[in-house]
């Protein structure tokens, strides 16, 4: 195994900040009064931006790649948004989503954009009485989705946020029961009897949705190409693997380390992307090979059997994944090491006074960021 010191990276002072400006003047593009050199000048703002944060990170002797996750997807999406061709793209998503939402009759007042997010969506209500507002954010993969998905997004984002909306229809009367919402109409058995969530994480499994997120991580060079950490080395960690598990058949995905210790959550596969991430937790001289290989084991069985169907809902860690995964040599001890060090990791956090963990738009806990200097802060 090779070792070698990882670098904690740089900022680019107010690079979100610009991209949630740009959000805005973009949404303000869909309205009927469109001047035609509007788009054209916001992708060549975005071209101005992302050629000023490359020249920043090159001056550190850096690359956007090494930016922390969100100003990493900052990047990416104002690269991917400098194409007048996709901007334009985008902005025909936003009009198609402005007509669904107008069609449907939703009980709130509804706020829908695109954005290079971890999640499929994210949603929140703001506001209470007849001013409630829904605001949701999907994945920038939705911009190549069909009304009815975009219609099965709105509801799920409804429904999971229906509990927390107090609103009332315009003129008054009782708030809406969380929940209701009006019928889908025509074609409501697509998918027979699966949730709106269901549905759009069907379609979202599928070679549209995918194709974006790779045009966006790709064209920004998203990825660290170099796989090693101060312990771990997951390109061998993969290639130790493949052979024993699977043959050597496996072609390598992308390996990334990721960029927060985690406590309880030591690896995933982003299929959108390829990817397999496996948690910093494990880039400790304390911690097994043995226990590096089986969540790498356990990542690359997602990436082969996919997600399954279970009683309607789609499923990853199924039946059948779970007798695969058994066979791991030494499971029962990985586990053991597995449970051990979350709890290890779990005690440290605490020690240290670490808030708990963020909620990341999926339902699910993630870390707080590593702790370390950084090796610059640089503004636009």
């Amino acid at each position: 195994m090779k070792a070698r010191d990882r670098d904690p990276g740089f900022r680019v002072v107010n690079l979100v900040a610009f991209a949630e400006r740009f959000r805005g003047d973009i949404a303000r593009l869909v309205g009927p009064s469109l001047a035609k050199s509007a788009p054209a000048g916001l992708a060549q703002l975005a071209g101005r931006v992302v050629e000023g944060v490359e020249r920043l990170c090159a001056e550190q002797g850096g690359s956007p790649a090494e930016l922390p996750d969100p100003s990493r997807r900052a990047y990416l999406w104002l690269r991917y948004l400098a194409d007048p061709v996709r901007l334009e793209r985008h902005l025909a998503a936003l009009r198609q989503a402005a007509e669904v939402i107008a069609g449907m009759g939703l009980p709130v007042t509804v706020r829908l954009d695109f954005y290079h997010i971890g999640a499929l969506y994210r949603a929140r209500s703001v506001g209470r009485a007849t001013a409630a507002t829904l605001s949701v954010t999907a994945s920038e993969g939705f911009i190549a989705a069909p009304r009815e998905v975009i219609a099965d997004l709105l509801r799920a984002a409804f429904e999971g946020t229906a509990s927390r909306v107090q609103s009332g229809p315009p003129g008054g009367g009782p708030a809406p029961r969380p929940g209701r919402l009006p019928p889908r109409g025509r074609g409501a058995d697509r998918g027979g009897d699966l949730s709106p969530l269901a549905r759009v994480r069907q379609w979202a499994s599928g070679e549209d949705y995918r194709s974006v997120l790779l045009a966006l991580e790709r064209d920004g060079g998203a990825a660290p190409l170099d796989t090693r950490g101060r312990c771990f080395d997951l390109a061998e960690v993969f290639e130790r693997v493949n052979a024993a598990y699977f043959g050597g058949r496996l072609e390598r995905p992308t390996l990334v380390w990721s960029r927060t210790v985690t406590r309880r959550k030591f690896g995933h596969y982003e299929p959108a992307t390829d990817t397999v991430v496996i948690s910093l937790t494990l880039d400790d001289p304390r911690v097994p090979d043995y226990l590096t290989e089986f969540v790498m084991f356990h990542e690359l069985l997602h990436r082969v059997l996919g997600v399954g169907m279970v009683n309607g809902r789609q499923r990853a860690h199924t039946t059948s994944f779970r007798r695969a995964e058994r066979r791991f040599a030494g499971y029962e001890q990985a586990k053991r090491a597995m449970e051990r060090l979350a709890r290890e990791a779990a005690g440290a956090a605490g020690a240290a006074g670490s808030t708990g963990g963020r909620r990341d738009g999926r339902g699910r806990g993630s870390a707080g960021a590593r702790p370390g200097p950084k090796r610059d802060r640089r503004g636009l």
